[in-house]
């Protein structure tokens, strides 16, 4: 049979979005939701972590203790609160692979784009609600058949929070809120 002793892997990985150093992501092997790190910034860079070298590996960006893996079906959340950074994107990415070496991951949110002025003051949150109560956010499963992620919601969060990481959000800077597409 297949050995399901972890050992370390080191995977280069590509997100269009760009990873930052020391990047969390999920890789499930499985069996496991392992934690890899980022070594390096920029569209590609290696994950590195421990998990079992299984025929084929899954990955989430960003990292959720709490999501599955079941029949080739993973099990998350896009988040109903979410702190942002301006000029950053807060990417939810799923990746499949069956070459351990490398993993591509796709991004299965939409963005939202926010801009704020010049003279804005003391904006301290974001909220995003869907007029007819479609859902933005919660509980979501991706499945890859046809060869792309596919996600589809699971929970029915129609309204999406944001809060600045540094506090109140900047003048004159541009924010991304992630909501699921189609919505």
């Amino acid at each position: 049979g297949t050995p399901t002793t972890p050992e370390s892997v080191e995977i280069i990985a590509r997100n269009s979005y760009g990873w930052k150093k020391a990047d969390k992501v999920s890789v499930f092997d499985g069996y496991t939701n392992n934690l890899f790190r980022s070594q390096g910034a920029g569209e590609s860079a290696t994950i590195a972590g421990e998990c079992v070298k299984a025929e084929t590996l899954y990955g989430l960006v960003p990292y959720d203790e709490a999501a599955t893996l079941a029949e080739g079906v993973i099990s998350t959340t896009l988040p109903e609160a979410q702190v942002l950074t301006a000029g950053v994107f807060p990417y939810v990415s799923v990746a499949k692979t069956t070459d351990p070496a490398s993993m591509n991951f796709e991004t299965i949110a939409a963005y939202l784009k926010v801009d704020i002025a010049e003279d804005a003051a003391g904006i301290e949150s974001i909220k995003v609600s869907a007029t007819a109560g479609e859902t933005l956010a919660g509980k979501v499963e991706v499945d890859f058949k046809n060869a792309a992620a596919n996600a589809t919601a699971k929970g029915n969060a129609s309204q999406v929070s944001a809060t600045a990481f540094e506090g109140q959000f900047k003048n004159a800077s541009t924010y991304y809120v992630a909501v699921l597409p189609g919505t």
